[in-house]
């Protein structure tokens, strides 16, 4: 049964839309000299862990810009159902592509998760490939995410909810269920722990 999304829900979302913008925009002031171009898509290879809040956002911008449909259902449940619970090595080895992934350019980028919005190169981007990237990995602002994880702590404690991280396909799935009030985030354990048994 659909249940309408508690407006404290709807704003703690918010909050963390909001918080990813200001901390992307405060990172791209300081990343400097970079070689990351467009087109270029070798880190949307990389293993991606994301939670429920940003899975939410995610979906929202994916249904308002027509992207949500059937299709992309079915290439969320197939990439969840590869990587819930895969050993990231694994995952990198695999080259295996976010299912956001269209001819090389991300069908969500104005909403990407905060890791991608932070993930770059200053060398040779060809070191980027899943191939290489276990000698040179990519940088990452560690603190910036640190403190963008620690926001979404305390966001999920106001709404009695906690803090998973889970494949991004994992989180988008769960994040239309609860963004379509059909799901309440304190339940999205419970949710995560169900795909987790049903995939092993």
């Amino acid at each position: 049964m659909k249940r309408h999304l508690p407006v404290f829900i709807d704003q703690t979302l918010t909050r963390v839309r909001v918080a990813q913008q200001d901390f992307s925009e405060s990172f791209s002031e300081d990343m400097g000299d970079y070689t990351c171009k467009k087109g270029c898509s070798h880190c949307c290879s990389h293993p991606l862990l994301i939670s429920f809040a940003e899975g939410a956002i995610l979906y929202r911008s994916l249904r308002d810009n027509g992207a949500w449909g059937s299709g992309m259902v079915e290439s969320l449940k197939t990439h969840s159902e590869v990587t819930l619970g895969l050993h990231p090595e694994v995952w990198l080895a695999s080259e295996m592509p976010c299912p956001l992934l269209k001819a090389s350019l991300c069908s969500a980028y104005s909403a990407r998760p905060l890791q991608c919005r932070t993930k770059f190169s200053r060398g040779d981007p060809d070191m980027c490939r899943a191939t290489t990237a276990f000698e040179a990995p990519l940088a990452n602002n560690v603190d910036l995410v640190r403190n963008f994880n620690d926001l979404e702590h305390s966001l999920f404690r106001a709404i009695k909810g906690k803090h998973w991280l889970m494949p991004l396909s994992t989180a988008l799935l769960i994040g239309e269920r609860i963004s379509e009030g059909n799901l309440k985030p304190e339940e999205a354990y419970a949710a995560l722990t169900a795909m987790y048994i049903k995939e092993n």
